[in-house]
């Protein structure tokens, strides 16, 4: 029986900055992909004055990509219900 739980694989820094991250999570047997825009501190552009300032989920299938949220100073796509665990998990940790 699989775990409700969502799993934080890794997280590795994109840019030399270290600005750019990549997170990789597992959630009922899916992968997502979340790429997001991470300060040292929080402020008002950022995910519930978070950290965050730009985000974007996806879900890996085979041969697509599936674009559950984007925040970019705002949603400008709102998480869908699946998306709401996994960053629930991703901002706890990172924001």
């Amino acid at each position: 029986m699989e775990s409700k739980k969502v799993l934080l694989e890794k997280v590795k820094r994109l840019d030399l900055e270290g600005l750019w991250k990549e997170a990789e999570l597992k959630f009922e047997g899916k992968t997502y992909l979340a790429t997001f825009k991470q300060f040292n501190e929080g402020s008002k552009f950022g995910i519930d004055g978070g950290r965050i300032s730009k985000l974007t989920l996806i879900r890996k299938e085979k041969n697509e990509k599936v674009k559950l949220a984007n925040f970019d100073r705002g949603w400008d796509l709102e998480p869908t219900e699946e998306a709401k665990a996994v960053l629930e998990v991703l901002l706890d940790n990172e924001n």
